[in-house]
């Protein structure tokens, strides 16, 4: 039997073409793959809002108010509404460790704001989770409080019902003689279902879950006025689109940090609603209608909304 010396095998350019198609077909699917994870990391934000959402109504039913965002001023500290709400998220014994630390939270001083907490942090974001800027409460939240459609003078959120959010600023309880408190479910005449409790927000630098201070925004970073019970802010954009906007800061001074923002593909933002259902916000939202949904009792007519 005489078996042939011959071999078939590629050439080079025979190579360099499957070469090619194998590159080409790999460059058409790697973004779909992108979109299929982001849409994963999108949902699981999602959750973890929703889950939040939850969270602030099972603390309205125990205690018959919604917390503040931030429950004082102590030297520019004050505990979050996230920390109000650890009991509710299956962190009691965090919770437990940060009140008994304090003297159930009467005094500041702890360190349980360095533990980072999963379902604080988006997916998404490309930050650092433990970036605050505050020594010893440095782990981060991307939820923060929808505290007002804008500030008063004193850069502080307006906390009147024609301006004010659903999770009130530092010190800015409605319960008279105590400013540890929020509102009552019932105080927010625009409806629960119309009203943003909760904004998403990409600031690593101000966001130490532990800080009332550092866990709230508002619709925009300008002064918030009334005409007619129409909310305009003073700044040209709403902080969605913003990136210079102005969130409630260390020592209550203003600090220019994200606003609501994510990095969500497309801009999408998310924002969570009194009644703990959530909605995508995107830049493109009327300015209008944006600041009309951070306030609980403007009177603004919002049929169309995210």
């Amino acid at each position: 039997m005489t078996i042939s010396k011959n071999r078939g095998g590629f050439t080079l350019v025979e190579l360099l073409v499957v070469i090619a198609i194998i590159g080409t077909l790999v460059g058409l699917l790697l973004p779909a793959v992108q979109s299929a994870r982001e849409a994963a990391r999108r949902s699981a934000c999602s959750n973890n809002s929703k889950q939040l959402g939850l969270s602030l109504l099972n603390f309205e039913s125990a205690r018959k108010r919604l917390p503040a965002a931030s429950d004082r001023v102590l030297s520019g500290q004050g505990f979050s509404w996230v920390t109000m709400v650890l009991p509710f998220m299956e962190e009691t014994n965090l919770y437990t460790q940060i009140s008994s630390a304090s003297g159930r939270l009467q005094t500041f001083g702890n360190t349980g704001g360095t533990t980072s907490l999963p379902q604080l942090v988006c997916p998404s974001f490309a930050g650092d989770k433990n970036a605050s800027a505050t020594a010893g409460y440095t782990a981060v939240s991307n939820y923060k409080a929808a505290a007002a459609a804008g500030y008063t003078g004193a850069n502080a959120p307006s906390s009147a019902g024609t301006l004010g959010g659903v999770l009130t600023g530092e010190q800015y309880g409605t319960e008279a003689g105590n400013s540890k408190t929020g509102i009552t479910l019932a105080m927010i005449t625009d409806g629960t279902s119309k009203t943003f409790a909760l904004a998403e927000s990409r600031e690593d630098k101000q966001s130490g879950w532990l800080l009332g201070p550092q866990m709230w925004v508002t619709a925009g970073n300008g002064l918030a006025t009334t005409t007619s019970n129409v909310v305009t802010l003073a700044s040209s954009k709403t902080s969605v689109a913003d990136n210079s906007a102005t969130v409630g800061a260390w020592n209550g001074t203003g600090t220019v940090c994200w606003g609501a923002s994510s990095n969500h593909q497309a801009g999408i933002t998310l924002h969570t609603y009194a009644d703990g259902h959530v909605g995508q916000v995107t830049p493109e939202i009327d300015q209008a209608l944006y600041g009309a949904l951070f306030t609980r009792a403007g009177s603004e007519a919002t049929s169309e909304q995210p």
